[in-house]
């Protein structure tokens, strides 16, 4: 597979994996046990068709096991729930992702636009980088949300 291709398959894994946090799947799969593709759909009103495609591809990539009829959490996806905590690097790493003021959905305006004059909790401009890629930083609110603000 050629960079680019890894690239998107990657992209589209995260994407996956994340949407499954988002609604709470694996959490729920805990919670109430194995279950078939119409429980999980209907209990956790997911479009049928949709989720289906979406469970099949989440067992293939070893976040759910599926034994035929109905899908758990795999070894793997346990390990993250149990890592996925505020408090721990890999938690606020992948919770920041999904914020719309992450560094990491914003990356090129902050390359591009950085001030941290115009925001008191960036710090002093040596402070600047590493950028907090976890969805902290300033505020928009307090960096007034305009374009040359640093806001994560």
């Amino acid at each position: 597979m050629d960079s680019a291709s890894q690239l998107i398959s990657n992209y589209r894994h995260f994407q996956l994996l994340r949407a499954a946090l988002e609604i709470g799947l694996f959490e729920w799969l805990l919670e109430h046990g194995p279950a078939s593709h119409a429980d999980i759909a209907n209990a956790m009103r997911l479009h049928k068709q949709r989720s289906h495609s979406f469970l099949v591809e989440l067992a293939t990539l070893n976040w759910l096991k599926f034994d035929g009829t109905r899908y758990t959490p795999s070894m793997q996806a346990c390990q993250l729930i149990g890592a996925m905590t505020p408090a721990t690097q890999a938690g606020k790493a992948l919770l920041g992702m999904g914020n719309p003021y992450s560094g990491w959905n914003r990356m090129s305006e902050l390359l591009l636009t950085l001030d941290t004059d115009n925001c008191a909790s960036a710090g002093p401009a040596s402070e600047a980088w590493p950028l907090p890629l976890d969805g902290t930083g300033c505020d928009p609110v307090q960096a007034g949300n305009a374009p040359g603000r640093f806001y994560a």
